[in-house]
């Protein structure tokens, strides 16, 4: 089941908070273009790999994708 919590942040916090999100889109929308563009490379190549974590999962995982920033792209090359 979903709880849902009601309260107000202040001002100055939610100002700090849509700025943190922003920014994690951003990083997020670059990381993905990076990802898409390196799994293309592969796939070209005749390199079959798989994206064990990170973009493959992050979708199923948060509702909204940019709550949670990425850093790395884990491949698994065989």
């Amino acid at each position: 089941s979903s709880h849902k919590v009601n309260f107000r942040l202040s001002e100055p916090l939610y100002k700090q908070w849509k700025q943190h999100t922003l920014k994690f889109a951003a990083v997020n929308m670059i990381h993905e273009r990076d990802t898409l563009y390196v799994l293309e490379l592969f796939r070209t190549s005749g390199i079959p790999c798989v994206v064990l974590k990170g973009f493959s999962i992050i979708e199923r995982l948060y509702e909204k994708k940019w709550t949670r920033v990425t850093g790395d792209l884990d491949l698994l090359i065989h």
